[in-house]
């Protein structure tokens, strides 16, 4: 499979002090990453000026801790409002002395994300990659919480939290966003300690205490997941819907474990410029919006979707509503 161009960074060296410095908002955090990993000789690399740190930590089990350093701005010497995010990510320890490179290159595309988008990642939020994090790799898909070890730092001149991303495979983030991915994150560090991202471990559900427990909870809790982005959306007043692939299993997931709880579920097109809103009701009904669609969902609707729309290309009609929906495969 040929992966995307993350924008790899350089290779890695080892960090040489100044690269600190001056940064009183940097010093506490580098305190806290070297106080937490017993390790003052980070490897180090660069990405569009933010410095991606390697760790190498034996206790409490060996792994690689890679942390972003100066996504927060820890070069201030002025207070600063707010909290500040550094990214970190975990990975085993293999035979090779040096840190292995593709999680710097993920980290590097969660940099380029954010100063592109101009939004935060925070705890609770989650990513589908849609691509393997390396060559063969199960893991396709990111969940955040805070650092179980670094956590928050209360500085002198700002507030900073490490926000900690955790590998997902395929049907992990399918049963993350059917329940809660925080929730989830939860489960999985109980199964795989410290929440290490093997890119080869198997899905969280083939534990069956694991599995037993979300599908509990996605039972009685239903999914926190009110929203959602998809690359293609076009909705027409008249009822027709285009919508890509991930879209149509979006609105499935949604009349299964979203609208028989009585919450409403969104799809946003990624530029903000098309919306579809299923408003749980007793009566189908389609409102045309500005630039969306408002469709009141009843459950025998609801359960008409289930049955006839597949997450496949094709066109999708109902007799419930004057609703179709158009699947169409965005990746040919």
């Amino acid at each position: 499979m040929q992966l995307p161009s993350w924008g790899a960074p350089e290779l890695f060296a080892r960090a040489h002090p100044q690269r600190f410095r001056p940064a009183l908002v940097g010093d506490c955090l580098r305190e806290r990453l070297i106080s937490c990993t017993g390790d003052p000789d980070p490897f180090a690399t660069t990405y569009r000026g933010v410095d991606i740190l390697a760790f190498r930590v034996d206790a409490p089990l060996p792994h690689w801790l890679y942390s972003t350093f100066g996504l927060a701005p820890v070069r201030s010497s002025q207070p600063l409002a707010g909290t500040h995010t550094e990214l970190t990510f975990r990975v085993p320890v293999g035979t090779d002395p040096l840190p292995p490179e593709w999680p710097a290159a993920l980290l590097a595309h969660l940099v380029r994300h954010i100063r592109n988008r101009g939004l935060s990642i925070e705890p609770g939020h989650y990513m589908d990659l849609r691509h393997p994090v390396r060559p063969d790799a199960r893991l396709t898909g990111l969940s955040f919480v805070t650092d179980p070890i670094l956590g928050l730092v209360d500085g002198p001149l700002a507030l900073a939290q490490f926000t900690y991303a955790v590998g997902l495979t395929t049907a992990d983030l399918e049963a993350a966003l059917a329940w809660d991915p925080l929730k989830l994150t939860g489960v999985l560090g109980d199964v795989f300690p410290l929440g290490l991202s093997d890119p080869d471990r198997a899905d969280l559900a083939a534990d069956p205490q694991a599995a037993a427990r979300i599908a509990a909870a996605t039972a009685a809790e239903g999914s926190s997941i009110g929203a959602a982005s998809v690359r293609l959306l076009d909705a027409e007043p008249g009822g027709r819907v285009d919508v890509d692939i991930a879209g149509a299993r979006a609105i499935l997931r949604a009349m299964r474990h979203r609208l028989p709880f009585d919450r409403s579920f969104a799809l946003v097109e990624d530029t903000g410029n098309a919306w579809l809103l299923f408003e749980p009701d007793t009566t189908a009904e389609l409102l045309p919006q500005d630039q969306g669609l408002l469709i009141h969902t009843p459950a025998n609707l609801r359960n008409e979707i289930l049955a006839t729309l597949d997450a496949k290309p094709g066109k999708y009609s109902f007799v419930s509503a004057p609703l179709t929906l158009h699947v169409v495969d965005t990746s040919t």
